[in-house]
């Protein structure tokens, strides 16, 4: 090949690249902005002069071997300033650790006058067939909101959010307010993630990044639009719109489980009780009932109330709301197989540096962009209402302190949810290649040859990627220096997500606390 052929080639690139990233700056929903937020709290507290009806709410924690964790979070969750009805239920899925232990410790420690609410604390052996750790154990909360007698029964909304996630106190009046006036199913918040370390400040707003560039909050938000999208650390669901999807069982094997739910509830649509359209695992969870009858919320074959275990035990609880003075017991729900979680990081950590959606009824969350992706708009009328933004209030306080524990946690299923594909995986490095790689490559070579017809397209591109990363970085307080370094970060994610699919052949992937990620093949 020439040299005049290899500088057209390459300058065909940069104009591919620069086409890339103006139609991620004008065409994607000005995902970059990072700036869709809860609607501050009004002056007078409630907004409407102390009038309003506060709904009854249960929040679901699962904790999976999280006892050095829960000390700095569950309070802040125990803690809530909410004046409606407010119960926690924390589902310890057969933790070696102590985490149920620790759990009501902490509640019985709340001082009295704080007015906490009562914490209830579940206790499992792990996830029945068919399904995920972590769906398991949410759907055992979840179950439980019916078993437990001191919950009420009208309870409206459930708040799932994970172990190491730490709320403000006006958090969940927040999160219900914004859920009732603007009539929504799903309120998500993607949590304000650690970056206390220099690996966590390289990996962390490039993970961000690259979670809403394939699903755009605008988008997400749209409620005649087919993109759908949650973080699982902080997630307020209206009850009945899950119900009314099938519940959890329509999502049982799903690895990324809060990708499914918000597809499970934007395209199942208010009314629509199909929960089986949706999956966001990369296998394609919908329509898996993971031994239960997904028509029904939770509801087993034998037709005993349950979708990932049956039956009921009573319990001791610690009342805090009335006085923190009392024990806060456990209860054992269910037989069989028990409770379960694959408790995760506010961003469902057990994602990798890739993100990928086909569009065909649920996306698969890589945690980057992958290539793109199908997010098609449709005028269907029934799909549910959902919303997706940004905090730095909720955070998550697991610590990465090392490039490894975050290589660890991205590698671990990278491959899972690329449906373990070769040719994914190969689409996915191309693409990566083509978004990030020929940027400052070809645009440095350009400018070292001064073949500016090379070097113009590539070095614009390589603008305009790191204009519009600025944002995500002013969100983490990091300065505008990182952005035009984004193309290194990117590549260490490709090198994280070939890892995957290597450690997947030799027959060591998804390890996770003692439990494997099945491959699904």
């Amino acid at each position: 090949m020439t040299a005049h052929a290899v500088f057209l080639v390459l300058a065909v690139a940069g104009w591919i690249s620069l086409a890339i990233w103006v139609v991620l700056l004008v065409g994607r929903g000005g995902f970059w902005r990072m700036d869709l937020r809860l609607p501050e709290a009004p002056a007078d507290g409630d907004g409407d002069g102390g009038g309003r009806a506060w709904p009854s709410v249960t929040a679901v924690i699962p904790a999976r071997d999280e006892a050095g964790i829960l000390p700095a979070t569950l309070p802040s969750v125990l803690a809530q300033d909410y004046p409606g009805p407010f119960s926690v239920i924390v589902v310890d899925d057969a933790s070696t650790d102590g985490t149920g232990r620790v759990a009501a410790e902490l509640a019985e420690a709340m001082p009295s006058a704080s007015g906490c609410a009562p914490l209830h604390v579940l206790r499992g052996s792990g996830p029945p067939p068919g399904w995920a750790g972590k769906v398991a154990a949410m759907d055992r909360g979840l179950r439980a909101v019916d078993d437990i007698d001191e919950i009420d029964d009208e309870t409206e909304y459930v708040l799932f959010t994970d172990s190491d996630i730490a709320h403000p106190a006006d958090s969940l009046r927040r999160l219900v307010r914004h859920a009732q006036d603007s009539e929504l199913d799903l309120v998500s918040l993607m949590a304000r993630l650690s970056t206390d370390s220099a690996a966590e400040r390289v990996i962390v707003p490039a993970f961000v990044f690259s979670f809403f560039q394939l699903y755009p909050p605008a988008w997400v938000n749209n409620p005649t639009a087919r993109t759908a999208a949650a973080a699982g650390g902080c997630m307020l669901v209206r009850r009945q719109a899950l119900e009314d999807a099938g519940g959890l069982a329509g999502i049982a094997d799903a690895r990324i489980d809060d990708v499914a739910l918000g597809t499970l509830l934007k395209r199942g649509g208010r009314g629509g009780g199909n929960g089986g359209e949706s999956s966001s695992d990369g296998g394609g969870t919908g329509g898996s009932d993971g031994g239960t009858d997904s028509g029904s919320r939770g509801r087993t074959d034998s037709g005993s109330r349950g979708g990932s275990g049956d039956g009921s035990a009573s319990s001791e609880d610690s009342n805090c709301r009335s006085g923190c003075s009392g024990g806060s017991g456990s209860e054992d729900i269910g037989v069989g197989e028990g409770s379960a979680s694959a408790s995760s990081s506010s961003d469902g950590s057990s994602s990798s540096g890739f993100i990928r959606d086909d569009g065909s009824g649920g996306g698969s969350r890589e945690g980057g962009n992958g290539g793109g992706g199908s997010s098609s708009s449709s005028s269907r009328e029934n799909y549910g209402r959902v919303w997706l933004g940004v905090t730095t209030g909720v955070r998550s306080l697991r610590p990465y302190p090392r490039l490894a524990d975050l290589w660890d946690m991205i590698a671990r299923s990278a491959y899972t949810q690329l449906r373990y594909s070769p040719w994914l995986l190969l689409g996915t490095i191309v693409g990566l290649v083509l978004t990030y790689g020929v940027p400052p490559i070809v645009g440095v070579v350009g400018l070292a040859t001064q073949r500016w017809g090379v070097a113009i397209p590539a070095l614009a591109a390589w603008g305009v990627m790191s204009a519009v990363y600025v944002p995500v970085l002013r969100l983490y307080g990091l300065r505008w220096w990182r952005a035009p370094l984004l193309p290194g970060v990117m590549a260490v994610y490709g090198a994280m997500t070939i890892d995957s699919a290597r450690r997947h052949w030799q027959g060591r992937g998804g390890a996770w606390k003692g439990r494997m990620i099945e491959s699904g093949e």
